[in-house]
């Protein structure tokens, strides 16, 4: 009885967690241009000064998070990067899109979860489902094997 108590308190808190992670979206804000430190943030750098909340329009869309790769064209291909909230999503809904104009050349994609816009996509997301699943399948094979 002690042991099904215990998981079903782990299984409760991984649940929690997903649950309490739904505040304001947060993404890395920043550019290489005035902080070259922005090329190299990853998804795990929860504590950064980089990764801010975004602000939400009081009855405007929903925030997002996109990340430009860039070359101003006058700059032998020089590329820089840039992170930050986005608030008005284009007509076509495709996460990334590809711009090559006579000035830059530029890449932008937008996602929809925090740190998203990072050099490298979260798998928090992913662990957390798997966890509470291995949790979940685990507590039913134990409390049915006693029954």
């Amino acid at each position: 009885m002690m042991y099904e108590n215990s998981v079903l308190f782990i299984l409760f808190s991984v649940l929690l967690s997903c649950i309490l992670n739904a505040d304001a979206l947060k993404c890395f804000q920043c550019n290489t241009y005035e902080n070259p430190a922005c090329l190299d943030v990853t998804a795990e750098d929860v504590n950064s000064p980089l990764l801010k909340e975004c602000e939400q329009i009081p009855g405007g869309p929903e925030p997002f998070c996109r990340k430009n790769r860039y070359s101003p064209r006058q700059q032998d291909f020089a590329w820089r990067t840039s992170r930050e909230c986005g608030f008005i999503l284009l007509k076509n809904n495709k996460s990334c899109y590809n711009y090559d104009t006579d000035f830059k050349y530029e890449r932008s994609c937008i996602c929809h979860t925090d740190g998203c816009n990072a050099a490298s996509m979260p798998l928090q997301a992913v662990f957390q489902i798997a966890l509470a699943v291995g949790i979940g399948l685990t507590v039913q094979r134990f409390y049915f094997s006693y029954k």
